[in-house]
């Protein structure tokens, strides 16, 4: 699906579509701090920082951004005198959050489970 955006939407947003690539894929990467700080509360506060509160939040979180991209994926706003799309970057970066942390987060959760669960 990228390349259709880059090509037929997006191309004209940020100069060339190579441009844009370039661009989304560097703020997409800004979302390995998830997992990150995550660690990190962890590794502070080991009693205070729970599995469960934090799977909601990124729950809630992914569920909105996707509601939110598929309504405004292709809207753009004037930044600095150029047209950029801001929503579909923003609402694809708190994806990316959610995805880099699900994983951290998701591990130690699957653990309390026994282990005749996560096999059937």
């Amino acid at each position: 699906m990228l390349p259709r955006l880059t090509l037929q939407y997006m191309a004209g947003l940020f100069g060339f579509a190579n441009s844009f690539i370039a661009w989304y894929t560097g703020i997409l990467q800004v979302a390995n701090i998830g997992p990150l700080l995550y660690t990190v509360a962890n590794r502070l506060a080991p009693n205070k920082v729970k599995e469960w509160p934090v799977v909601y939040v990124i729950i809630v979180i992914g569920a909105g951004a996707c509601l939110l991209l598929t309504f405004f994926w292709d809207h753009t706003s004037h930044v600095l005198g150029r047209e950029h799309s801001t929503a579909l970057i923003l609402l694809s970066s708190l994806l990316a959050l959610v995805d880099t942390t699900s994983s951290v987060v998701f591990l130690p959760y699957m653990a309390m489970f026994k282990v005749w669960f996560p096999v059937n």
